[in-house]
């Protein structure tokens, strides 16, 4: 019932903002394909503004001739598998092309074997700025790599020592080394590097999440 409202009352305005930057010549029908699947699941999230606004986007792009090929129906599905705390994490990771990533491991010191401890460290910040905890944050990951947004790997790393210079004050890397550091066994994090994948930089143009030359979020 709150959808039926939603659509009757609000999506035209909503859509009409979405879409404002097109020009008329270039405004054109969205494919069934993309646009039936993309109403459904704005039927879902209309009330979590973070989804609400990827699927306006994407219906936007599809609407915009010199856009439109972005505008993939998979898209969609990669919508309907983000929580709206994903989608508000994401756009910061698609707005780049790579970034440093650790995960945090129990290394024997005598030289013998390593065990994982956390995996998938970000510079999360909380809503201070400072260093903050998010729990769900390795999972997160774990989802946007299932999703073919991102990949993540640990057997290389960027060069740039600075870049890793946050890892020293992440509360879990704290946390581990209270709880799991000894005489016998060093907790520490080991470098990797995130990259976005080209359909992940194709999603993040065809939802709003990163500007494009034919752009219609303003």
């Amino acid at each position: 019932d709150r959808a039926k409202v939603y659509f009757a009352s609000t999506f035209g305005d909503d859509l009409k903002e979405a879409t404002k930057h097109i020009p008329a010549e270039v405004l054109v029908e969205p494919k069934p394909s993309l646009a039936g699947p993309a109403l459904q699941g704005l039927a879902f999230s209309h009330e979590e503004p973070p989804l609400k606004s990827l699927y306006l986007e994407l219906l936007a792009t599809a609407m915009d001739d010199r856009a439109a090929e972005q505008a993939h129906p998979a898209f969609v599905e990669v919508i309907r598998q983000l929580t709206a705390n994903e989608a508000m994490q994401l756009q910061v990771v698609l707005e780049q092309k790579q970034m440093p990533i650790v995960r945090i491991q129990a290394r024997q010191r005598n030289g013998g074997g390593t065990s994982l401890l956390w995996n998938h460290s970000l510079p999360y910040s909380d809503d201070n700025g400072l260093p903050g905890e998010c729990p769900q944050l390795p999972a997160m990951v774990d989802n946007w790599i299932r999703l073919g947004l991102v990949e993540v790997r640990y057997d290389t790393w960027l060069q740039n020592n600075a870049s890793y210079e946050w890892t020293s004050t992440r509360p879990e890397l704290i946390s581990l080394k209270a709880t799991h550091e000894t005489e016998e066994v060093s907790v520490e994090p080991q470098r990797g590097i995130m990259r976005v994948t080209a359909f992940g930089h194709q999603f993040a143009k065809a939802t709003g999440l990163t500007p494009t030359m034919t752009s219609h979020s303003g």
